[in-house]
C-alpha cells in the first residue's frame, strides 16, 4: 500500500505483461554428399535417412531424385545404371549399402592412412584419424575385440621408426 492508502498492485482484472518471444527458423540444413567413402557411408545414410528415406510424404521416385543428387564419384557409378523410378528406389539404396557395407572399414581405412612422419603434426593426425575408425566402428555395434587382434600388429607395422 502506497502512503496513501491505496494499492500499487495492478487491479486483478489486468492480464499480467508477458513478454513476447520470437521464434526463428532454423536453417537449412544440407545434406551431405556420398562419394564412396566407406568411412562416411554411416554419417550419410544417418543424415539422408532421417531427412529423406523415413518421410512418409515423399515418393520413392522423389528420395530416389534426391538420393540421386547427393551421390557423386564411385557412389554414382554404383547405381548410374537404374531409371529414376518408384521401383528402382529400393533396389539403389541395397545396392549402395552392399557396396559401400561398412564391416571392413578399419582393416580398408588402415590401408589407406598414411605412415605419420617425423612432423610434429602427423603422428596426432595418425592417432585422431585411427581413433575416429575405431569410435566408427564401435558405433556400428563392434567391440574392439572383433578387430584388435588384426589392428595392433598393423599400428605397430605403421608407427615404427622404419615405416
Amino acid at each position: 500500500m502506497s502512503s496513501d492508502g491505496e494499492s500499487v498492485l495492478p487491479p486483478i482484472t489486468e492480464k499480467p505483461v508477458v513478454p513476447t518471444i520470437s521464434l526463428h527458423k532454423l536453417p537449412k540444413h544440407t545434406l551431405p554428399t556420398f562419394f564412396g567413402d566407406k568411412i562416411e557411408l554411416q554419417t550419410f545414410w544417418d543424415s539422408f535417412e532421417s531427412a529423406v528415406h523415413l518421410n512418409i510424404s515423399l515418393s520413392d521416385v522423389l528420395k530416389f531424385t534426391y538420393l540421386h543428387s547427393l551421390v557423386n564419384g564411385a557412389a554414382q557409378s554404383c547405381i548410374a545404371g537404374f531409371q529414376l523410378t518408384n521401383a528402382n528406389y529400393i533396389k539403389a539404396v541395397e545396392l549402395l549399402q552392399k557396396r559401400f557395407d561398412q564391416h571392413d572399414q578399419i582393416a580398408d581405412a588402415l590401408i589407406q592412412l598414411p605412415s605419420p612422419s617425423n612432423n610434429a603434426e602427423c603422428p596426432q593426425t595418425f592417432s585422431d584419424r585411427l581413433e575416429t575408425l575405431i569410435m566408427g566402428q564401435e558405433s556400428l555395434g563392434q567391440s574392439n575385440e572383433t578387430y584388435r587382434d588384426d589392428l595392433v600388429p598393423y599400428i605397430r607395422e605403421r608407427t615404427s621408426p622404419a615405416s
